[in-house]
């Protein structure tokens, strides 16, 4: 009997206590791993709207540079397309953005394909310099949730006929 009165062991007071710091603890880091979770889903939705955005000029950058002739039309309150052709007769090769759908397409031959997700918003300008140079602008805006990113560039087109 007089050992068991001398032996250590833990008091309630102490278990509560304990309990309670280790719930601190485990608060703490929950809050810390969705925070964290949080930000990589941004910036990955930053990254692949930057990725988007850098292709779609890679490919009309590419498209733009060897032509001579450029003209813009609005086909209708939502669509707009900007022809481009070394001829100036081809009809059947653009880019054509329409901001109903926030898509931007790419025609070649006819053939139209889709060159971003519903999520672009576009605007071309291009101006006429001098009878053999024109200033083609891009100007682009991706957004996917609370993430925008934007893009523009400028293609200078030279007709050396």
């Amino acid at each position: 009997m007089r050992k068991l009165l001398h032996e250590k062991g833990l008091t309630l007071i102490e278990m509560i206590v304990a309990v309670a710091i280790m719930s601190l603890l485990v608060v703490v880091v929950f809050f810390l791993m969705t925070s964290s979770a949080k930000t990589w889903q941004a910036h990955s939705k930053a990254v692949s709207l930057e990725d988007q955005l850098r292709s779609i000029q890679d490919v009309m950058v590419r498209d733009l540079r060897p032509c001579n002739w450029v003209f813009q039309q609005q086909w209708s309150i939502a669509v707009t397309r900007l022809y481009f052709s070394r001829t100036g007769t081809d009809y059947t090769t653009y880019f054509e953005y329409d901001s109903g759908s926030h898509v931007l397409y790419r025609a070649l031959a006819g053939v139209k394909n889709p060159l971003s997700e519903p999520n672009l918003t576009a605007a071309f300008t291009y101006t006429t310099i001098t009878p053999s140079v024109m200033f083609v602008q891009v100007d682009m805006s991706a957004q996917e949730g609370l993430v925008q990113k934007t893009n523009s560039f400028a293609v200078t087109l030279r007709n050396y006929r």
